[in-house]
């Protein structure tokens, strides 16, 4: 069996480079169908998650926008793709029973149903994830309690939403499975990390909620500064986290006003 694994990394790097969506998403349908035709379900389902991810930073990079240039054709599609790309995936974990993926199947439907606004779906997914990691997965909850965390918020429950949220910014310095992320991978540890303040603060701002704005306007420059002086090695991805820095602006912006 030919290993790709090379072409794997490469596409998953290169996904985290702004202005390189068009490149990866070529990439990926050159990949794809080698993949499929040497039974490589597993990585099948990465590269529909790749796919997936793309098309979320297309979204992200047109919610940096201020509302009036938006493109609303260009969300639309995005969001679609980000739906299809996260059931694609699914269908291949359910048809070759890939249990240790089953949880990262949860996740991406998840967060295809954040973005779509389905917050109350969104929260059924992210919990079937968090009860389906285990093993070598359990780093992934770290993720998702920040995701969850923003969905709570969004569902109206602010108090538990932003007590999760604190505690699992918390658990990526201070816990043993936060530590040990942050030492072996650190991009994967500050994408995850760096997500969960300015999403926290979008949910509050967008559902008109009443919190400390000074105390989360800090607590943004915090997590900016670690992202613009790393402490520790970035070995792949992105080293200037710019889908992130720019998410981060746009909330610290909205705070101003």
């Amino acid at each position: 069996m030919q290993d790709y694994n090379k072409e794997i990394t490469e596409i998953a790097t290169l996904r985290e480079t702004k202005g390189k969506e068009k490149e990866t998403l070529e990439k990926i349908s050159v990949l794809l169908p080698k993949l499929i035709e040497s039974n490589q379900w597993k990585s099948v389902a990465k590269m529909y998650w790749e796919s997936h991810l793309v098309w979320q930073h297309l979204v992200m990079t047109e919610l940096n926008k201020t509302i009036d240039v938006r493109e609303k054709k260009a969300l639309e599609e995005g969001t679609e793709k980000m739906v299809e790309y996260a059931k694609k995936a699914v269908e291949i974990i359910e048809k070759y029973r890939i249990e240790d993926m089953l949880g990262g199947a949860y996740r991406f439907l998840g967060r295809a149903a954040t973005f779509t606004g389905d917050h109350l779906k969104a929260k059924y997914y992210y919990e079937n994830a968090l009860n389906s990691y285990s093993g070598k997965n359990l780093k992934s909850k770290l993720e998702v309690n920040g995701f969850l965390a923003e969905s709570l918020i969004r569902l109206g429950q602010n108090g538990k939403g932003l007590d999760l949220a604190i505690k699992t910014y918390d658990d990526f310095y201070n816990s043993d499975i936060g530590k040990g992320l942050k030492k072996e991978d650190y991009f994967t540890w500050a994408v995850w990390m760096s997500g969960i303040a300015p999403r926290t603060a979008a949910a509050l701002l967008d559902t008109g909620a009443d919190f400390d704005k000074t105390r989360m306007k800090a607590w943004l420059i915090k997590v900016e500064a670690e992202l613009t002086n790393a402490t520790e090695t970035v070995k792949w991805g992105d080293p200037n986290f710019e889908f992130r820095l720019n998410e981060i602006q746009t909330v610290v912006e909205k705070l101003k006003r």
